[in-house]
């Protein structure tokens, strides 16, 4: 005979743990000798040693004895239960965070599409774009012969199908990687904000190209299709603009106004002049949002106008290992009322807003509850090439009420953080 804990040869044999779960160490050993074993003995080690007779050839291993034992025993009689193994699943932080963007774009409307990752020679790029391409050693054709640079490109092909199939409207969105090669100044400009440790090597250390993970949108016509609740409104840059700027403070570290996305207006190929911005971050462009210049437009065979818009989310998955996965915070309800001060700064036209809020933000610090513009003056009294912008903070502190000495303290600390960006109080 031999040990079934020990051995799993052909003699085969059965461990007493095992079948005494179905019937017990001892009701195993009688169902064993009803299989048909010459010797079914239990030891005093907890063991079952077994050995079949030769006309049993089918139990040729411990796996075949457990389940002889079982069917004597009762299929019936063994209790249902799910194994207690440990299970390991979840998503990890950088899968959450995607999840979150794209949900946030299916919320605003658009409609998710997969498209190829193989472009042509003439592919519009979106962020920072570059003659630079990563060709294919074997292309499937002339039109696939390099690896994306941008969504756009697949975007833009699949909304001019769904346009030539009769559709009065489209926004799609994706969500995927895009293909630059190595010394392109993408890399350049996440180096910027993260660090290089998003890049990627091959197994003998050398750099890849670039595989940054990017969200775009693309939308085209009405809003609505036709029915009793069909309206007028169209797809606009300010849509495509409101989604990008979700994801950015969904996935940005609370609080920080650092984090905050600057919109520039810029002139690029391919893209309307007037009705383009690049979206920055930490001084690096991540993204741009803006409708399609009308000869592209036209080449493409696509009704006027097209909005499209990109954003690189690597900095929003490697800021934080909770990326995408921001707990729930609430606070107390503050008893004490808020007080409203206004404020206006004069800066140079080249200061854009989302620089005079981060410099107000950062001066007021955690009084500030709400900030927002009203009014903007241009004229002989700011001098030429300036602006007045009028903004008002709301304040309030959950321990005490406000007093005047306080806004005052506020006013100053705005006026003196207007310096460093070369704006004045306008008192």
């Amino acid at each position: 005979s031999v040990d079934a804990a020990g051995s799993a040869d052909a003699a085969g044999s059965a461990d007493a743990a095992g079948s005494a779960d179905a019937a017990g160490s001892a009701d195993a050993a009688g169902s064993a000798d009803a299989a048909g074993s010459a010797d079914a003995a239990g030891s005093a080690a907890g063991h079952l040693d077994v050995t079949p007779p030769t006309w049993r050839r089918d139990l040729g291993r411990q796996a075949d004895l457990t389940e002889e034992i079982a069917r004597l025993h009762g299929y019936d009689n063994i209790p249902d239960h799910l194994p207690s193994l440990p299970t390991t699943g979840g998503l990890t932080p950088s899968q959450r965070a995607e999840r979150t963007a794209r949900d946030l774009a299916l919320a605003g409307g658009f409609h998710e599409a997969k498209t190829r990752p193989f472009v042509g020679a003439r592919a519009l790029a979106g962020v920072l774009p570059s003659e630079g391409r990563v060709l294919l050693a074997n292309p499937l054709a002339q039109d696939a012969a390099a690896m994306r640079p941008s969504l756009l490109e697949g975007l833009l092909q699949a909304v001019r199908h769904n346009h030539g199939q009769g559709r009065p409207g489209v926004a799609l969105t994706e969500l995927g990687r895009c293909f630059r090669p190595v010394d392109d100044p993408l890399g350049t400009a996440l180096d910027a904000v993260i660090g290089p440790g998003w890049r990627w090597t091959d197994p003998a250390g050398e750099p890849i190209p670039l595989q940054p993970r990017v969200l775009a949108l693309a939308a085209q016509g009405r809003k609505l299709g036709e029915g009793w609740l069909d309206t007028e409104a169209t797809w606009s840059v300010w849509d495509v603009l409101d989604v990008l700027d979700r994801v950015a403070r969904r996935l940005a570290p609370p609080d920080d106004p650092t984090w905050r996305l600057e919109r520039h207006a810029i002139t690029r190929e391919g893209f309307h002049p007037g009705r383009t911005a690049a979206l920055v971050l930490q001084g690096q462009e991540i993204g741009v949002v803006g409708q399609l210049h009308p000869e592209e437009a036209d080449r493409r065979d696509l009704p006027e106008p097209v909005v499209v818009g990109e954003l690189l989310l690597e900095p929003f998955l490697a800021v934080t290992p909770e990326a995408g996965h921001r707990p729930v915070s609430a606070r107390t309800l503050v008893r004490h009322p808020a007080m409203t001060v206004d404020v206006a700064l004069v800066a140079d036209d080249e200061v854009t807003y989302a620089t005079l809020e981060r410099t107000v933000r950062l001066a007021v610090g955690p009084l500030l509850d709400e900030l927002w513009f009203f009014d903007e003056y241009r004229g002989e009294q700011v001098g030429e090439g300036r602006r007045s912008v009028a903004m008002r903070l709301r304040l309030q502190d959950p321990a005490r009420q406000l007093t005047d000495a306080d806004a005052e303290a506020v006013i100053e600390s705005v006026a003196t953080a207007a310096e460093g960006i070369g704006a004045t109080l306008r008192r």
